[in-house]
């Protein structure tokens, strides 16, 4: 069974102050493979999407120096990382966009990912901002991420203004609505709204998973392990409880588990197979 994570964080610098966590291409690497040392699920980490940390733009406006470390790590991975652009919408929209285009077209990036929480943003208040990127995302045809779970900023329900208003671009929820606080019924109702709109899994309570997947379906929840705040083993063990019966699981069939494992992430983002 192919497993593919939607939910790798990497900073350039560890900081114990803004919880920014540096890995060394070991480090990565062992991710990956750590499911199947642990017999979960059985099989290796296929791919992973790995972002940069937010935390690390806030007062540094280098743009093309944000992600210099993501290439990195996705040029000596081996095929087995994919690269994903954090975007602070609080910086000049020009350079982020120009960015933006050169990381999709020569270092093969496949998404663009927001994280209010750290740059103190409302996004449905800041369309203005947030609206050329996405058009530009949607340009690429690569989908929006937004990091959600952390009031005030990062709460689910504020980015269905953006979805409404933007129904051909496809929308990625992080951590299914769980940061420091659960919104997940909230994450898992704004999806429910919203046909563009999908839910990963990292962080996410194995009951908050059951609900999304009665509410949603097998077709709009994506594997994320949220490396390195959790570890991929614990998140797949959830995950392979939905195959049982009731209460604990949700009888999820070997085809239910294939889509949320890695086949909606191949649909959703289909440059990463071109990579």
């Amino acid at each position: 069974m192919t497993v593919i994570d939607a939910q790798v964080e990497l900073a350039a610098e560890s900081n114990r102050i803004t919880g920014c966590v540096s890995l060394t291409d070991e480090q990565l690497a062992a991710h990956l493979d750590r499911p199947k040392e642990r017999g979960v699920i059985g099989e290796s980490i296929a791919l992973a999407l790995v972002a940069a940390n937010a935390a690390e733009m806030i007062y540094d406006h280098d743009v093309p120096g944000h992600h210099a470390h993501v290439v990195r790590a996705v040029a000596a991975s081996g095929g087995r990382l994919v690269g994903a652009m954090t975007v602070n919408p609080l910086l000049e929209l020009e350079p982020t966009i120009r960015e933006l285009r050169r990381l999709v077209a020569e270092e093969g990036f496949v998404a663009v990912r927001f994280d209010p929480s750290p740059h103190s943003y409302l996004p449905h208040r800041l369309g203005d901002r947030l609206g050329p990127i996405v058009e530009e995302a949607a340009a690429l045809g690569v989908p929006v991420i937004f990091q959600t779970g952390n009031p005030p900023f990062s709460n689910p329900v504020l980015v269905a203004t953006l979805a409404e208003n933007h129904p051909d671009v496809t929308i990625l929820l992080s951590n299914l609505g769980t940061g420091h606080v659960t919104y997940a019924e909230e994450a898992t109702y704004v999806a429910s709204q919203n046909p563009n709109v999908f839910l990963s899994t990292a962080g996410a309570s194995l009951p908050r998973l059951r609900q999304a997947f009665s509410v949603l379906g097998p077709d709009r929840i994506l594997f994320g392990s949220g490396f390195p705040a959790h570890e991929a083993p614990s998140q797949l063990v959830m995950l392979d409880a939905l195959r049982d019966e009731p209460p604990v699981g949700v009888r999820a069939s070997e085809g239910d588990l294939d889509s949320i494992l890695s086949g909606n992430f191949l649909r959703l983002f289909p440059r990463a197979g071109r990579t």
